[in-house]
């Protein structure tokens, strides 16, 4: 499953840009038991029904993450660090 905060409701519509390319970047195509992974708001995720974690920022995130960056150092440039899968 994929939890985000954006309205989704799975892993082919979390790939999609806004204006409808996806960002699937694979020469074969979306692999069908992937393509329905559902996609879940925080609100409904439960952490305790997993096993594994993969953590990424959603790009919105990052990006307004970068702009108060900015804003408050006073760079034009910045720092974002990469972040690694949690596995409980």
């Amino acid at each position: 499953m994929i939890v985000t905060s954006r309205t989704l409701k799975s892993y082919v519509e979390a790939l999609l840009e806004s204006n409808g390319s996806s960002r699937w970047t694979q020469n074969t195509p979306i692999p069908e038991d992937m393509s329905g992974v559902p996609a879940i708001s925080p609100k409904e995720f439960r952490p305790e029904s997993v096993a594994v974690i993969f953590t990424e920022i959603e790009s919105d995130l990052a990006i307004e993450f970068v702009r108060n960056q900015q804003r408050k150092s006073g760079w034009k440039g910045f720092v974002l660090p990469v972040l690694s899968s949690i596995v409980s």
